[in-house]
C-alpha cells in the first residue's frame, strides 16, 4: 500500500472509529449522562475502544498482503486513535460546552456520588472526605471545561502512542524471506 493511501485509509478508520464514539456518546447522553461518571462504563468504552483498533489493525495488515513491518501498523493505530480522539473531542466541546453546559454538573454530582460509596469513610476524618469529595467535583467539572478537553485530549495522545506500540507488537508481520 502506497503512503498516500496508506493516511487515507488511517484517516478513514479513525473516522469510522470517532463516529461509533460520538454515537455511543449520544446514546450515553439520552439514556443517562450520569453513566459519564461510572469507573466500570467507562473501562467497558476502552476495552470496547481497544477491540475496535485491533479490528482495524488486522485489517489493515490483510490489506497489505497479510504482512505489515511494526512501525507502519504503530502509526495506523496512532493516527486513527489521534483522529478518532480529535472527533471525540470536538464532539464533547460541543455537547458540553454549548448545547447543554448544565449537565456537567449532573456528572459532577454522579462522580462526588460514586466516589462516597467507594471511599474508606471509617479510615478517613470527616474533613478527608469532605476534601476529597469537593476535589471530585472540582477535578470533574474541570475536565469539562474547553481547556480540560484539549488537555485529555493532549494526555491521550501518549496514551495512544503506548497503546500503538502494543498494537503495533502484535500486529506486525514479516514477510519470509525465501533462499533460493
Amino acid at each position: 500500500m502506497e503512503k498516500n493511501e496508506s493516511i487515507k485509509k488511517m484517516i478513514q478508520d479513525g473516522s469510522i472509529l470517532g463516529v461509533i464514539g460520538v454515537i455511543i456518546g449520544l446514546i450515553t447522553y439520552i439514556i443517562d449522562v450520569e453513566l459519564n461518571a461510572n469507573l466500570f462504563y467507562g473501562l467497558g468504552l476502552i476495552a470496547f475502544t481497544l477491540v475496535l483498533v485491533f479490528v482495524f489493525a488486522f485489517r489493515n495488515r490483510a490489506a497489505q498482503g497479510g504482512y505489515i513491518e511494526f512501525n507502519k501498523a504503530f502509526l495506523h493505530s496512532f493516527g486513527l486513535l489521534a483522529v478518532a480522539g480529535l472527533i471525540g473531542t470536538v464532539f464533547n466541546l460541543i455537547l458540553f460546552s454549548v448545547i447543554d453546559p448544565d449537565s456537567v454538573q449532573v456528572i459532577a454530582d454522579a462522580a462526588v456520588e460514586n466516589t462516597e460509596k467507594w471511599l474508606p469513610t471509617d479510615q478517613m476524618s470527616d474533613d478527608d472526605i469532605d476534601k476529597t469529595l469537593a476535589d471530585v467535583e472540582t477535578d470533574t467539572i474541570g475536565r469539562f471545561t474547553a481547556w480540560g478537553m484539549v488537555k485529555q485530549y493532549l494526555i491521550g495522545l501518549i496514551i495512544y502512542a503506548v497503546l500503538s506500540l502494543i498494537v503495533g507488537a502484535v500486529v506486525k508481520k514479516k514477510e519470509q524471506q525465501r533462499e533460493i
